[in-house]
C-alpha cells in the first residue's frame, strides 16, 4: 500500500482500456473518478500511516500518476478521433465504390444490348448467304446452273454487308 505501491502505477492502464472499449465521455468521466480516489487513498494514507522510507512525495507521486492518466486520456482522445476519421474515410470509400458498381452494372448493360444488336445485324446477312448455299446442296448440276448467277450475286451482296458491319465495329473499338 501507500504511495510506494507498484499496483497504483498500473491504474493509467484502466484508462487506455477504457478508451478502447467504451466512449470518451465515460472513460473521462471514470478515470477522473478513480483519479479522486487515488488522492482521497493518499489522503488518508498520509494522516494514517506515514511511510518515512519514501523518496517522492505522496502528492508528487499523485501528481504523476494523474499526468499519466490525462497522457493515457489524451490518448483516448486522440484514438477516437482518428478511428472517427479512419470510419468517415471508410464510409466515403464505400460510397464511391458502390457508384463505381453502378456505373459498371449500366457500361454492362449497354455492351450486353450492343452484342445482342450486332449479333441479329451479323446473322441475317449471314443467313442470307447460308441459305441459298444449303438449297444448291440438295439441287442438281443443271438446276444449280440456272440459278448460280442470281444465288451468287444475293450471297455477295449480303457478305459486303457483313464485312461492312464488322468494319464498323472495329472502327467503334478503335
Amino acid at each position: 500500500g501507500g504511495p510506494d505501491s507498484t499496483v497504483l502505477y498500473a491504474i493509467p492502464v484502466l484508462t487506455i482500456f477504457l478508451s478502447a472499449l467504451v466512449d470518451i465521455s465515460a472513460n473521462i468521466i471514470v478515470s477522473l473518478v478513480v483519479m479522486g480516489c487515488v488522492g482521497v487513498i493518499f489522503y488518508i494514507d498520509l494522516m494514517v500511516a506515514p511511510f518515512p522510507e519514501v523518496k517522492n512525495g505522496a502528492w508528487e507521486t499523485l501528481f504523476a500518476i494523474a499526468w499519466v492518466m490525462t497522457m493515457a486520456m489524451a490518448v483516448g482522445l486522440y484514438t477516437k478521433f482518428q478511428s472517427n476519421r479512419l470510419l468517415l474515410m471508410a464510409r466515403q470509400e464505400l460510397e464511391q465504390r458502390k457508384l463505381a458498381q453502378a456505373e459498371l452494372a449500366r457500361v454492362n448493360e449497354s455492351k450486353d444490348r450492343f452484342l445482342a444488336y450486332i449479333s441479329h445485324e451479323i446473322r441475317n446477312p449471314l443467313q442470307m448467304i447460308m441459305s441459298p448455299l444449303e438449297e444448291m446442296k440438295e439441287m442438281d448440276a443443271a438446276e444449280r446452273a440456272v440459278i448460280l448467277d442470281s444465288y451468287l450475286d444475293t450471297m455477295a451482296l449480303h457478305s459486303e454487308t457483313v464485312v461492312r458491319l464488322l468494319d464498323d465495329v472495329l472502327t467503334l473499338f478503335k
